[in-house]
């Protein structure tokens, strides 16, 4: 029972100006344990509460890093070993003086000093700007324009080469959408200001003009799925096309060698960013990848074990790093041109190396620097299942809606095997802007084994 009220005691110390020592002590002297081992309890109880906070941090940086040997890289800066000791130091020369202060003097002193800081420190605590959930784990690393789809509130009328431009109306304003404001901009918090000194009735025009903007958005939406819907495939022969399921747009084609490939429609979603993926599930992970697939995944793993593809594994991460593996598949990618000429290339062609560039002569001798393409293909991982908590098993790359890979992924059906990190500053991939065609261009994607 003393354990249980002392550790209690020190629960308190959650709160602004509440000392945990002195609490845990306080409660030990009137549960009528010395001073001396009042205070060494106290000093032990502190060590599982240190140990599981340390812990909670380290599983913070697993989270975010996705990684062990990234956490532990990030975990042990020079500025944070020095840290440790210098605190180390301090601590214990701070214990050594209570310990004896607490063998031959008053305790009152510390008492006057905690109820003078008190005040302070609840004020600087409810002044200061707390991080929502799980917010600050992620915002190192992920800046607020690296999640904004290339499909929303773009305008893309620059985009001359012919192709069905995919206009939105209009944006969101800053005073409707105040989880986006920069704290950093006095500006924005004006907005803010004006925001909360609304009228109801400014307040209900606001949200009118938001459902205005989310209505234009949603016809616009509308408008790029029927284009979509009615593009055909561009194949040599449609009669040799098989559609696996009759709601998708997902394909077997069989040549007269008996040879299998994999169609599969889809649009271009982003020309000119560092990717983590080729091909995503539409309304997915459309920010980090270069062509939306408006079919569920599990299909395209159930289209090429058709076409008698072998699934290998996904990426493992530990207890070391495994790279993907499986049979390898070859990804084409068709479209038409501004003059409606078809257009065909190897998917990689879409995808450079990211700061790398090779050197190519010109006809008048000068040299001119191009960005390198990918320089490794994919295999058949097959992405992989998990039971929820009812025991019901779900295809994960249906849940995460990644489909070709070009960063290592648990979820990808096809990934590349070969290390590459997922990391936003040390992505390996990037869109190679000068061969893509212009935002919402219809593209065949031709999924086939190596030959």
């Amino acid at each position: 029972w003393d354990s249980l009220l002392i550790g209690l005691a020190g629960a308190f110390a959650v709160l602004p100006g509440i000392s945990f020592t002195g609490s845990t002590i306080v409660v030990g002297l009137a549960r009528g344990l010395k001073r001396e081992e009042a205070a060494i309890f106290s000093f032990l109880l502190a060590i599982p509460v240190i140990a599981c906070g340390g812990l909670l941090a380290f599983c913070e940086l697993v989270y975010k890093y996705k990684n062990i040997s990234d956490a532990v890289t990030n975990l042990l800066p020079p500025t944070l070993l020095f840290g440790v000791v210098v605190s180390f130091i301090s601590g214990s020369i701070a214990l050594v003086w209570l310990l004896r202060w607490l063998h031959r003097g008053d305790l009152y002193i510390f008492a006057v000093w905690v109820l003078l800081l008190s005040p302070l420190a609840f004020g600087l605590a409810f002044n200061t700007p707390q991080p929502k959930g799980r917010d600050y784990i992620d915002a190192p690393i992920c800046e607020p324009d690296e999640h904004k789809h290339n499909n929303d509130n773009v305008d893309r009328s620059n985009d001359n080469d012919g192709n069905p431009d995919v206009k939105h109306t209009t944006t969101i304003p800053a005073t409707t959408s105040p989880q986006v404001v920069n704290k950093d901009n006095d500006t924005d918090n004006g907005e803010l200001t004006k925001l909360s000194n609304m009228t109801d009735e400014e307040r209900a025009e606001a949200i009118r003009e938001v459902e205005r903007i989310i209505e234009a958005e949603r016809v616009a939406q509308a408008e790029q799925d029927a284009r979509e819907i009615a593009a055909p495939p561009i194949v040599d022969d449609e009669t040799k096309l098989v559609k696996l399921d009759p709601t998708s747009r997902v394909w077997v084609e069989k040549d007269d060698d008996g040879r299998k490939r994999v169609i599969v429609l889809g649009v271009v979603v982003l020309r000119d960013k560092p990717i983590e993926l080729f091909a995503c599930r539409r309304r997915s992970k459309e920010h980090e990848s270069i062509v939306a697939l408006n079919v569920k995944p599990n299909l395209i793993h159930a289209a090429l074990l058709l076409t008698g593809a072998k699934p290998g594994k996904p990426v493992e991460f530990m207890p070391k790093f495994v790279p993907p593996s499986g049979e390898q598949i070859d990804v084409r990618v068709r479209w038409l041109d501004k003059d409606g000429k078809r257009q065909e290339c190897p998917a990689a062609d879409w995808i450079a190396m990211a700061n790398e560039f090779d050197e190519v002569k010109q006809d008048d001798g000068s040299v001119k620097k191009v960005k390198r393409t990918m320089n490794t293909h994919w295999v058949f991982t097959g992405s992989t299942t998990f039971k929820d908590d009812e025991n019901v098993t779900h295809y994960v790359a249906d849940e995460t809606g990644e489909i070709i890979g070009t960063s290592n992924f648990v979820g990808s059906i096809l990934d590349v095997p070969i290390e590459s990190s997922d990391q936003n500053s040390t992505l390996m991939f990037e869109a190679n802007t000068e061969r893509i065609p212009s935002l919402g261009t219809p593209v065949t994607l031709v999924l086939e084994p190596a030959r």
